[in-house]
Formats: C-alpha cells, sequence, structure tokens
C-alpha cells in the first residue's frame, strides 16, 4: 500500500518523476528547469483550481478534514454490547476535552473509540489509553511483567533499552545495565566460555535443541548443564512470576518524540528473550527429568505452561509467542510420560495442573481492544503525517498533494467503518466452537468482499478522485475494508493457531488420563471411552472435525491424534514428519526431536 496517496493505488507523477527528469537534464549539459511555466506557477494553478473545486464539494463540520459522505450501516450500529471488557467510551458519554485541545475529528466511540487523552495536535494518545485501560488494578506486586524485566534486565538485546517511561508506569526504578540478568546461550557460549568456532557453536545450539525435547543427563551435554546452572537466578524469578494474577505490559511509544511512529510499527523486544526463558526451563525439565527429578521436572514444564498463558493481552503477537510456548510444552509432555515412574494419585495431580491453568486471553477481547487501537492510531498518523509515514517522498510537491488529499480525504467515515468491521471480527470470534466461530468468520469474509466489490473504482471516479477525494463517494468505506481485509486474512490464522494449542492442550489431558489408566491396570485400554467417569468425566471430540479423536494403541504404546486444521485424516503425520502432515498428535513413545538446521552470520 502506498501511503502518499490515501487512494491505496499507484501514486501520480511526482517530484520523484520531476527530479528524475532534472538528472537528466543536467547529464546533458541543460538547465534544471521545466520549460514553459516554473513548476512554483503550475503548482499554484493546481491548488486553486482544487481549492475552488473543495470549496464546492467540501460540507464544513467540527474537527479537521470533511466527511460529506452519506450515511452507513458504521452510524447505523451502535456500540459493542457485547464487549469485555466494557467500551472506554460511548456515545452516551460526552468526550473528555483534553486542556482545550481543538481534536483533530469528532470524538466518540464511533471515531475514535477512546476519547482521551489527546496530544497537543488534538490526536488521541493510544499508548497512554490503552495502558490506563489495561493498567486498572495492576500493581508491582501482582504484575508478573515486573518480575521477567527482573530476570531479563534493562536491555533486551544488544541494541535496545527499555525506555524509562515503561519503568515508572510500571511503578518500579530502572534497572541497573549490570545483574544477575538471564544470558543466552549464543551469549554464554561466546562471552562466557570463550567458544569462536562457528561449527562448534552451531553443534552446541543444536544440542540445546534435542535438549528441549528428551531426557538427557549433564555429561551428554556439559555446556548446556553449565548454562543452565548459570541462570538459575532468572529462571527462579520466571517461575515466581507466573504465579502472579496479571501480566500488565505498559505501551510506551518509541522513537524521535518529533515523529511519531505508528504503534502497529513497533516491536515488542521482549518476546524474544522471554521465549528464550521458556527455552531453558524446558531443556531443564528434561535435565531433571534424566536424573529422575520428576517433580522439579514437572514444575519446570508447568511454569512455561502458566508463563504461556499470561502473554497476550492486547497484541495478537504477544498472542501467538504465548501459542508457541505451550505448543513447546505440551509437544514435550510424551518424554516425560515415557520416562517418569510415578504412582497413580501423583499422575491425577499432574492432570488437575493442566485441568486449571488460567484461561487464554480471548482473541475476541484482543481484537476489540488493542488490535482495534493499533488500526485507528495507524489511521490518526496517516492523517498527521501523509506521505512522511514510511519514508517515502516528502519533498514540497508531494507535502502539496498531500494536503490537498487530507483536506478532502473522508476520516470520519473511515474510522467509523473500521470500527464497524472490528466490531464483526469480534463479535464472529466470541462464537463458542470452531464451527460457529468459521461460519461466522465467512460470513464477515462475504462481506468485506461485496464491500469492496460494491465500491471498487471506475475510470473517471479513479481519474477525479486521485485529486478530489470527494469526487469517489465510496472512498471511505473501501479504505477502510482494505485495511480490514488485510487484518482479516492473519486473524484468520491466529484464530486457528488458538484451536491448534487448545487441541493439544485436550490431548495432554488425556495422555495422563492413559497413564493413570496404564499405571493401574498395567497396559492402556482398549478404547478412550473406558476413561470414562473414573479418569475423565467425558472424552472431548475432535476440535477440527468435531468427530472421535483417533486413538489406537500399539506394541509398545499407543497413537492419538486429531485430524488437524485441514480435517484430512493423515495417519497422524504432523508438520514435523515426511511427508508432511496437519494432524496434531501425542504417541508413546516419544518420537526422537526434531532439530532444524541453525545458521550463523
Amino acid at each position: 500500500m502506498s501511503y502518499g496517496c490515501l487512494r491505496c493505488s499507484p501514486q501520480p507523477a511526482n517530484s520523484r518523476d520531476l527530479e528524475r527528469w532534472r538528472q537528466e537534464h543536467v547529464r546533458h549539459g541543460k538547465p534544471a528547469t521545466r520549460p514553459g511555466l516554473s513548476s512554483a506557477v503550475l503548482a499554484g494553478i493546481v491548488i486553486a483550481a482544487v481549492f475552488l473545486v473543495q470549496l464546492h464539494w467540501t460540507r464544513a463540520e467540527p474537527g479537521r478534514g470533511a466527511d460529506t459522505s452519506s450515511p452507513s450501516r458504521a452510524d447505523a450500529s451502535g456500540p459493542d454490547k457485547a464487549a469485555k471488557p466494557a467500551d472506554p467510551v460511548s456515545d452516551t458519554k460526552p468526550a473528555a476535552k483534553s486542556a482545550q485541545v481543538k481534536p483533530w475529528v469528532p470524538l466518540s466511540r464511533r471515531t475514535t473509540f477512546f476519547t482521551q487523552p489527546l496530544d497537543p495536535q488534538g490526536y488521541v494518545d493510544y499508548a497512554a489509553a490503552i495502558t490506563e485501560e489495561l493498567g486498572k488494578g495492576i500493581t508491582p506486586d501482582n504484575n508478573a511483567f515486573v518480575l521477567l524485566l527482573r530476570a531479563l534486565g534493562p536491555r533486551p538485546s544488544d541494541t535496545v533499552r527499555f525506555p524509562e517511561a515503561m519503568f515508572r508506569r510500571l511503578g518500579m526504578e530502572p534497572l541497573p545495565d549490570q545483574g544477575d540478568y538471564f544470558i543466552s546461550l549464543e551469549h554464554y557460549l561466546r562471552d562466557t566460555v570463550g567458544l569462536k568456532n562457528k561449527e562448534a557453536l552451531i553443534q552446541v545450539l543444536e544440542q540445546e535443541q534435542i535438549a528441549r525435547q528428551r531426557p538427557w543427563k549433564a555429561q551428554e551435554f556439559p555446556h548446556l548443564a553449565a548454562w543452565l546452572k548459570v541462570n538459575e537466578k532468572p529462571l527462579a524469578l520466571v517461575a515466581q512470576a507466573v504465579q502472579r494474577p496479571h501480566y500488565f505490559r505498559p505501551w510506551v511509544r518509541s522513537g524521535d518524540e518529533k515523529k511519531h511512529v505508528p504503534l502497529m510499527q513497533q516491536s515488542l523486544p521482549e518476546l524474544g528473550p522471554i521465549r528464550a526463558l521458556a527455552q531453558a526451563l524446558l531443556a531443564r525439565a528434561m535435565l531433571r527429568t534424566g536424573q529422575a527429578d520428576y517433580d522439579s521436572a514437572w514444575k519446570d514444564l508447568l511454569t512455561v505452561l502458566r508463563l504461556s498463558r499470561r502473554l497476550g493481552r492486547s497484541h495478537c503477537v504477544e498472542a501467538l509467542t504465548g501459542l508457541a510456548l505451550e505448543s513447546s510444552a505440551l509437544y514435550g509432555l510424551p518424554a516425560y510420560l515415557e520416562q517418569a515412574r510415578l504412582r497413580p494419585e501423583d499422575w491425577q495431580g499432574r492432570l488437575r495442573d493442566l485441568q486449571k491453568l488460567p484461561p487464554r486471553t480471548s482473541l475476541a477481547e484482543i481484537v476489540h481492544l488493542g488490535e482495534r487501537s493499533l488500526a485507528l492510531d495507524f489511521c490518526q498518523e496517516l492523517h498527521r503525517q501523509g506521505c512522511e509515514l514510511d519514508g517515502q517522498d516528502s519533498s514540497t510537491f508531494a507535502a502539496i498533494y498531500w494536503q490537498i488529499q487530507r483536506a478532502g480525504f473522508p476520516w470520519q467515515r473511515v474510522l467509523k467503518e473500521l470500527n464497524y468491521w472490528y466490531d464483526q471480527f469480534a463479535q464472529a470470534l466470541r462464537q463458542p466452537d470452531r464451527t460457529q466461530r468459521l461460519r461466522a468468520l465467512a460470513s464477515v469474509e462475504n462481506e468485506l468482499h461485496k464491500t469492496l466489490e460494491d465500491t471498487a473504482e471506475t475510470g473517471l471516479g479513479r481519474l477525479l478522485g486521485a485529486v478530489i477525494p470527494q469526487a469517489d463517494p465510496n472512498l471511505g468505506e473501501r479504505f477502510s475494508a482494505t485495511l480490514a481485509a488485510l487484518l482479516f486474512s492473519s486473524l484468520q490464522r491466529v484464530a486457528t493457531a488458538y484451536d491448534r494449542v487448545e487441541q493439544l492442550h485436550q490431548l495432554a489431558q488425556l495422555a495422563i488420563a492413559l497413564q493413570i489408566y496404564r499405571v493401574e491396570n498395567g497396559e492402556f485400554p482398549p478404547r478412550l471411552q473406558d476413561l470414562v467417569p473414573k479418569y475423565l468425566p467425558e472424552v472431548p471430540n475432535d476440535v477440527f472435525s468435531a468427530q472421535a479423536l483417533v486413538y489406537r494403541r500399539t506394541d509398545r504404546g499407543y497413537l492419538l491424534y486429531s485430524v488437524g486444521p485441514n480435517g484430512k485424516d493423515e495417519g497422524g503425520r504432523t508438520d514435523q514428519d515426511k511427508p508432511r502432515g496437519d494432524d496434531l498428535r501425542i504417541q508413546l513413545p516419544a518420537p526422537p526431536p526434531n532439530v532444524r538446521p541453525i545458521h550463523l552470520p
């Protein structure tokens, strides 16, 4: 998408073309001016003509920017009554004023969603608004993120430092540069061990992949055992953090204050190190399993599972990281089941631990509050910065063209339509099961496609609208539908990832119930229904097919699997097998570890 032109189409001739023309003339020794009228005179004529036309087309309204489009479904739809948490603003509440600042558009639930706080230019400070909304009831003593920061230190990477504003909002002092912070395996090998040989580094990093998937002993992987020993204090902080009831990560806008970077373009630098912390815990769980310290091994596995459920309150990226951590821990469960020698009551305790894990943050609520705010923030930064938003042409000619576009662009319509689509996404995601959710999402997708078809540009409309936005009555709906469609494709993948992990969680509970049955009866049951009601109240159906899960006893164990998102029974083959499959599987004996190639610079 080209942000220099709000119509999401190739930009017309601009200063890039003029600059190429100028360089060509200079190269041939010709004057670097255009023949005939000067560019300044031409620009003046264009501005005057467009200004006169816009006087005829534009109706005055409160705020900056006209919205002369006719009412739409977004105007007819009220606040999302089912939204949880409650909407921060509603149409029945007056918009709060921030020090008499004139807002860039009229503030309401249907336009800006949040109505305060405003920055000095009249734009909603979405970072502060989201932080205030999510931070209600959060203290340094009940926030898991505070302890995770103490485990990671002030620098999530060599080039990034957490801003002091984040520490202030968390109610804690900035962390010193030196401390007992987590050390990544690669840094440990390079800086502490002094391992410089590239092949030797890769060998140990590949060993770490194996160590997360099967039991091992210190003498087998001595570097890994020593690395885990060095990181005992930060790993202990993680175990404490997951006992806290909340995970609150303030939204703090990074970058130059004079150049606002849209929130959706900002990274979450702590997610990589948090994932590394979880991987260290999984490696230690398998080390402790190999040492027959089954209780401590289970505590490490459970710590990763609880950590995974804490992530993802406001970002889909956070949620995906949490899902990845949960998948890794659950895939390591068969190796633990195969090795651990426990009494039935001990296994019953493990099963209760899985059943009592804190709930994952609802994807519907992430979309309703966090992802919606990212999209609205992007739109207002587009209004604020225009062609400079992503480093495009910022010359005088481009700036003039942008001002023409901005003055007549239907900003209110875009915001209202975006809110409408996010309401539809959230409502569809709140459906109670996958079948109903897919049906609801398909309905939203059809409506999106129809909107894009009904508002498609025609030849004359495209020509006029390139200069005069008011000449295109469908511009607002098309622009917002285009943005919504970009999100929708990603949203479907995230929703499927949620379903995959929920299916793995159900398979893990069945696997422990099967283990209890074997310990008590000397063999695995012939059928899953034999677990009911003594070991489980019921056997869940496959999340994806809504039919019975596939279960087969083998000579040495069993194979238990779901048909996966594609709905095809591929014999239990997963994406780790050759040929690849789409099934989700737990089996005993546990399959050999999967090691992915590692490439170092």
